[in-house]
């Protein structure tokens, strides 16, 4: 099962070379994320050895508010992690970002989209909600745990 998740992100961890089970070597990079309701969601992304500068997460950083788009999700030890799918079919895109400086690359919405409200679009108004920084997510508490039998 795949979803679309709208949100922050806290820290994105440094590509660490795996060696799969056929032999191949990858790159795992994880991505912990959060929105108005929780933080510290997990996302995993394989990347192919040869092109981690190219990868969907290249340029991003914390506090960055992203649209990511078919993620996969998986329980383990009754937690949910989101993983990215193979062939590049997760695709991240920068929504919102706080500019360092002027010739820093904003997101796909400026800072005046943002500061005016009543806009009917959700995904502007879900952008619009989240907190640019990372000391404003709740609480760092694990999404997804699932009751027990």
């Amino acid at each position: 099962m795949t979803f679309n998740l709208i949100v922050g992100i806290i820290s994105i961890s440094q590509p660490r070379a795996v060696k799969t089970r056929w032999g191949a070597t990858k790159y795992l990079v994880e991505v912990l994320v959060g929105d108005e309701t929780k933080a510290g969601f997990a996302i995993t992304y394989w990347l192919p050895y040869n092109s981690v500068d190219e990868s969907p997460l290249a340029g991003l950083r914390p506090q960055d508010v992203v649209l990511v788009q078919n993620v996969a999700l998986n329980v383990f030890n009754n937690k949910v992690y989101g993983s990215s799918l193979r062939k590049n079919l997760t695709k991240v895109h920068l929504l919102s970002r706080m500019k360092l400086d002027p010739q820093d690359t904003g997101g796909y919405y400026s800072t005046s989209d943002l500061s005016f409200p009543g806009s009917a679009h959700p995904q502007l108004e879900k952008t619009r909600r989240l907190p640019h920084d990372a000391p404003q997510f709740p609480e760092m508490v694990p999404l997804g745990f699932l009751p027990g039998p």
